[in-house]
C-alpha cells in the first residue's frame, strides 16, 4: 500500500500514476478534468498542440495545489486529466456516469461541461460529482469546503440506477438471466420506482434505486447476489443463488435478489470482489 506522504501533492491521472492511486492509503481520490483541446477546436499537431496541453494540465494542477493545501492536505488524493485523453475515457465515463451511446450513434461527451471535478471515494466506490467552477479564488474556496463536507459525509453521493424492470419478468430460471434477460421487457411498461416486491421462492432482478426499501427496509431475510455482465463467475453464482430460492420457496421469511452492480449503486454494503452474496 503506497503511503500518503509518499506521492506529489498532484499526480498526471494515467497508466503509470493509476497504480499508485488506487493502492494509496487514503481513501479519497479528487480528480479535475481539464480541457486540452485548442480554443478554436481546429486540430494542432507537434509542438505547438503539446504545449497547450502542458499550460492546460498546469493550470489544472495550480487549483488542485491550492486545494490539497491547508486542512486538506494528507487527507485527500488529487490528480488532473485532460479531457482529450482517449485512454482514460472508460475510467471517466465510470466516474461521471456518463450514459452508453445507443447502437450506430456517436459516443457522447464522458463528462459534463469542462473543467469538470469529482471526488471518488475508493473504498466504497462511491462519486460526487462537484457542480461549480474552478476560477478565481471564491470559487476554489467553495470547492475545498465541498471536498471537506465529502470527507465529512455531509454530500450525499450521486448513485446511479437502471430503470426498474417491468412488471412479471424480474425473475428468470437458470444462468440465462445473467446473459441477456435481466430485467426482462414486458407489455405493463416499467414500475415505479422503488416498486419491487421481493417474494419468497423466485429471485428478484432489483435496480439502484429500490435496494433500501425493498431489502434495508424488509423484516425478511434476504440473500442478495452482487453481479455484473463481465464476471466470469456470477453466472455459476447466479445458479447456486435461484438453486436455493426455489429450496427455500416455503419459508416465507426467506427473500432472494440480485443486482447488477455495473449499472446500479448501493450505499452499503460495500460490494468487493464478484459475485458477493450479502444476507
Amino acid at each position: 500500500m503506497a503511503a500518503a506522504n509518499a506521492l506529489p501533492p498532484v499526480l498526471a491521472f494515467d497508466e503509470a500514476s493509476q497504480l499508485s492511486l488506487f493502492a494509496s492509503e487514503l481513501h479519497h481520490l479528487l480528480l479535475l478534468v481539464y480541457d486540452d483541446a485548442p480554443a478554436d477546436g481546429t486540430p494542432v499537431a507537434g509542438a505547438a498542440r503539446e504545449g497547450g496541453k502542458a499550460d492546460a494540465q498546469a493550470r489544472a494542477k495550480g487549483v488542485l495545489l491550492q486545494v490539497c493545501d491547508g486542512d486538506l492536505r494528507g487527507r485527500v488524493l488529487c490528480a488532473t486529466v485532460g479531457a482529450s485523453d482517449r485512454r482514460q475515457a472508460q475510467m471517466l465515463r465510470f466516474l461521471f456516469q456518463a450514459a452508453p451511446a445507443p447502437p450506430g450513434t456517436p459516443a457522447p461527451p464522458a463528462t459534463p461541461p469542462l473543467p469538470a471535478v469529482v471526488v471518488f471515494d475508493k473504498e466504497r466506490n462511491l462519486r460526487y460529482p462537484y457542480e461549480g467552477g474552478v476560477d478565481g479564488a471564491e470559487e476554489t474556496a467553495a470547492l475545498i469546503r465541498f471536498v471537506s463536507d465529502v470527507l465529512a459525509r455531509k454530500v450525499a453521493p450521486q448513485l446511479q440506477s437502471e430503470a426498474g424492470a417491468r412488471p412479471g419478468e424480474d425473475e428468470h430460471d437458470g444462468v440465462g438471466g445473467f446473459g441477456g434477460v435481466g430485467h426482462g421487457r414486458g407489455e405493463e411498461g416499467e414500475r415505479a420506482p422503488g416498486a419491487a416486491v421481493l417474494s419468497p421462492g423466485r429471485v428478484t432482478a432489483l435496480v439502484g434505486s429500490e435496494y433500501a426499501r425493498a431489502v434495508l427496509s424488509d423484516t425478511r431475510d434476504t440473500i442478495v447476489l452482487f453481479h455484473s455482465p463481465w464476471c466470469v463467475d456470477c453466472a455459476t453464482a447466479g445458479a447456486v443463488h435461484e438453486a436455493l430460492a426455489r429450496r427455500y420457496a416455503a419459508d416465507p421469511n426467506v427473500c432472494f435478489a440480485r443486482l447488477d452492480v455495473s449499472s446500479n449503486d448501493v450505499v452499503a454494503p460495500r460490494i468487493g470482489a464478484l459475485p458477493s452474496l450479502y444476507l
